[in-house]
């Protein structure tokens, strides 16, 4: 079971995006060099309603591995988390954050796949994340190390976003931080879960 990605976060043949009620259109066209008579596609759409939001506040300290924040087993829904990151910057050699990290520890109830938006006002900042698998023990930071799960949350976007397949019972971390920026910048991420109807990719 599981679902692959690319870079820890979904790309081709699943795509997950925010759209508000209304009608919309699927454009399906083919690739440089991929044309052909047997050429085909299909194109499956699923829609859901998470819900209201439920807002989840960080609560200081969370850096250290006995204050980590834990979110509990998330079910299907839309989870605001926000905070403030205290202080900013990174290791220049590493890449890593060296400054005030927000660590959450969470589950979800069944294989599924959520999506995940990192914003922050302002264009001063460079907030990052990652996603670890706990399983074995999370090791921090944003190198390839053996508990890292991807990240497509830690570019130079405004807002982050990407789409993780995770798997039900499976521990994650997700750590954010400040990556270059201000000290006490603000910071939100959303995580939708969706339920777990779809097809292994």
């Amino acid at each position: 079971a599981g679902f692959p990605g690319v870079d820890g976060g979904y790309g081709a043949p699943l795509i997950s995006y925010d759209v508000q009620p209304g009608t919309w259109f699927v454009q399906v066209s083919e690739a440089d060099g991929a044309s052909g008579p047997e050429l085909s596609a299909t194109v499956e759409v699923q829609a859901f309603d998470l819900g209201p939001v439920v807002d989840r506040p960080e609560e200081e300290p969370n850096d250290a591995l006995i204050d980590w924040q834990d979110l509990g087993l998330l079910s299907a829904g839309e989870y605001l988390l926000s905070g403030t990151a205290q202080t900013a910057g990174h290791d220049a050699d590493t890449g890593n954050l060296n400054a005030d990290l927000d660590v959450f520890r969470f589950q979800v109830a069944e294989d599924t796949i959520a999506r995940f938006t990192l914003d922050w006002p302002g264009t001063d900042e460079d907030f990052d994340a990652v996603l670890h698998d706990d399983s074995q023990g999370t090791n921090l930071g944003f190198d390839s190390n053996t508990s890292v799960s991807g990240t497509a949350l830690a570019n130079t976007e405004q807002p982050q976003a990407a789409v993780f397949g995770l798997e039900g019972g499976t521990p994650y971390v997700i750590e954010l931080g400040n990556w270059a920026g201000t000290d006490g910048a603000a910071w939100t991420l959303a995580i939708k879960v969706l339920p777990g109807a779809w097809p292994e990719p």
